[in-house]
C-alpha cells in the first residue's frame, strides 16, 4: 500500500485503536529492550565513572576484556549475565511505557491539524510531528521514571544496600521496595526533571525524524525496509539531541540517597567542576551504537503488529501475506 502527501509516515499511527497501539507498542519495545539491555548496561555504567575513568575500562575493554575475555566458561557467563541486571524492570514496564508513548502520539495525531499534501506544507508536517512527539514524550516521563531509577539502582556496578552486594541476586521488586521503605515514594522520581528535558523534545526529534526518513524511504523501498531504516536513525538523532540530560539523570538516579547532588543544578555545577563540559557526552558513543538496533527493531516490530492487524481486519485468512 502506497501512500501519497506528507502524511505517508504517519498513516498507521493514526489509523489504529488504542488496543492496537499498546500490543504494537508492547511488541516492539519488549523486542528492543532485550536487544539494547547488554549495551545500555554499558551506557548508565560509562556515565556514572566519574573523571578517574581509566582509558582501558573505555567501551572496547568493557566489551572484550572484562565480559567476553576470561579463563573459565562460568566466568565468561556470569559476566555475560551482568549485563542482562536490571532488564526486569524496563521489560516489566514496557506494556505501560509503550501504551502511553504511542497511544498519546497517535491521540495527539489525531487531535492536531492535519497538513496537506503540498510540499508547501512539509514544515507544516514536520512541526505536528515534533508537537506530537513531544507530548507523548513527557507523558511517557510520568511512567517511565520509576522504572528507570529501579533499572540502574540494579545495574549500578558499586553495591549499595539497596541492590545488595550482588545485584544480579536481588529482584527487582525487592530493590522497589527498599528504595520505597527508606526514601519514599519520592525516591522513585528522583531525577524526573532530566526525564522530562530528555523525553519531551528528545522524542518531538525521535518521531519528526521518523516520520520524515519513513515518508521519504517508503515509495522506493518498501515500508519494512524503510521502518527499519528511517527508526533505527530516529534512534540515533534522538538520542543526540538530549543525551546531556540522560547523564544527568544517571548521575541523580544512581545517587538515589543524595550523598553527592542535591538537585539537578548542583549535579551539573559539580560535574563540570570536576570533569568539564566533556562528561555530558561520556557513553554517547556507546549508545550510538545500541540506538540504532534497539530502534529500528522497535518499529519493525511495532509495524509488523499493525500491519498484522489490518490484514486480518480485511481479509478472512490474510495471515500468510503478511508473512511473506
Amino acid at each position: 500500500m502506497e501512500c501519497s502527501g506528507v502524511e505517508c509516515g504517519a498513516v498507521v499511527a493514526e489509523a489504529a485503536t488504542p488496543v492496537v497501539e499498546f500490543v504494537a507498542g508492547c511488541f516492539g519495545g519488549a523486542v528492543s529492550q532485550v536487544v539494547g539491555q547488554p549495551l545500555d548496561t554499558i551506557r548508565v555504567r560509562m556515565q556514572n565513572r566519574g573523571a578517574d575513568m581509566l582509558p582501558r575500562q573505555k567501551l572496547v575493554g568493557l566489551l572484550v576484556r572484562r565480559h567476553l575475555s576470561s579463563a573459565s566458561r562460568a566466568y565468561s557467563w556470569a559476566q555475560l549475565k551482568a549485563l542482562f541486571v536490571g532488564v526486569a524492570s524496563p521489560l516489566a514496564a514496557t506494556p505501560l511505557i509503550t501504551a502511553c508513548n504511542f497511544a498519546c502520539y497517535g491521540y495527539a495525531l489525531s487531535v492536531l491539524p492535519s497538513a496537506g499534501e503540498s510540499h508547501a506544507d512539509y514544515w507544516t508536517s514536520g512541526l505536528r510531528f515534533f508537537v506530537a512527539g513531544t507530548l507523548s514524550g513527557l507523558a511517557q516521563a510520568l511512567v517511565a521514571c520509576p522504572f528507570e531509577c529501579v533499572k540502574l539502582v540494579m545495574q549500578d556496578e558499586r553495591p549499595n544496600r539497596f541492590n545488595s552486594r550482588d545485584s544480579s541476586r536481588v529482584s527487582t521488586w525487592a530493590c522497589a521496595r527498599r528504595l520505597v521503605g527508606e526514601r519514599g515514594v519520592v525516591a522513585l522520581y528522583r531525577g524526573f526533571t532530566c526525564i522530562a528535558v530528555r523525553d519531551g523534545p528528545g522524542y518531538g526529534v525521535y518521531f519528526c525524524s521518523y516520520e520524515t526518513v519513513k515518508r521519504a524511504l517508503t515509495p522506493s523501498m518498501g515500508e519494512p525496509t524503510s521502518a527499519f531504516i528511517a527508526g533505527g536513525l530516529a534512534g540515533v538523532i534522538g538520542w543526540c539531541s538530549t543525551y546531556g540530560s540522560d547523564v544527568l539523570k544517571t548521575r541523580m538516579q544512581m545517587d538515589v540517597e543524595g550523598k553527592k547532588y542535591r538537585s539537578t543544578w548542583h549535579c551539573l555545577v559539580s560535574s563540570l567542576d570536576r570533569e568539564g563540559p566533556q562528561f555530558l557526552v561520556r557513553g554517547l558513543g556507546v549508545t550510538l551504537l545500541r540506538a540504532f538496533p534497539v530502534h529500528a527493531s522497535l518499529f519493525m516490530g511495532y509495524e509488523f503488529v499493525k500491519k498484522l492487524h489490518l490484514t486480518v481486519s480485511r481479509s478472512p485468512a490474510p495471515l500468510l501475506d503478511v508473512v511473506e
